[in-house]
């Protein structure tokens, strides 16, 4: 049997360049200056127990998170919890996680924190684990540009 081939006509309008990729914007509400956001801190939690780290973000800006962690030397399993808690002290759980040594969740329209980010770590082995590392990066921006993105002209 031959191989046969069919010319395709191009349709539409724009450049020709086959490819499957779909590029987009995960956050088009930005549209000014804006800067890295990372944290990181090792934690002592105690064997079959937590620690709950609560973090500020900082004053009239908007952190928008994409990527959390929580890692340990060891094949334990841990639990990683994140939560956005308001001005008022209500929390929403963003992230909550278990697995074996590390906890790994990337979320790919970043989620907004305006007041603080709490982190629960959850020791589920029988020793204490005194390396505990728990994180997250994103960016962050002021409350004004972020709430500019959000309003309609």
């Amino acid at each position: 049997m031959a191989l046969e081939t069919f010319a395709v006509p191009a349709k539409g309008v724009g450049r020709k360049d086959y490819s499957a990729a779909t590029e987009m914007s995960v956050e088009p509400v930005i549209s000014s200056w804006q800067s890295v956001y990372l944290y990181y801190e090792a934690l002592f939690v105690p064997a079959g127990g937590s620690i709950v780290r609560d973090v500020d973000t900082p004053l009239n800006q908007v952190v928008l998170l994409y990527d959390f962690f929580a890692s340990i030397p060891a094949n334990r399993l841990i639990r990683l919890k994140v939560e956005a808690v308001d001005a008022l002290g209500v929390a929403y759980i963003n992230v909550d996680e278990a697995a074996y040594q590390t906890v790994a969740t990337h979320i790919s329209k970043g989620y907004p924190f305006f007041k603080t980010i709490r982190f629960t770590a959850y020791n589920y082995g029988d020793e204490d684990e005194w390396n505990f590392w728990i994180g997250c990066a994103g960016l962050y921006t002021s409350e004004e540009q972020y709430y500019v993105g959000l309003i309609p002209s």
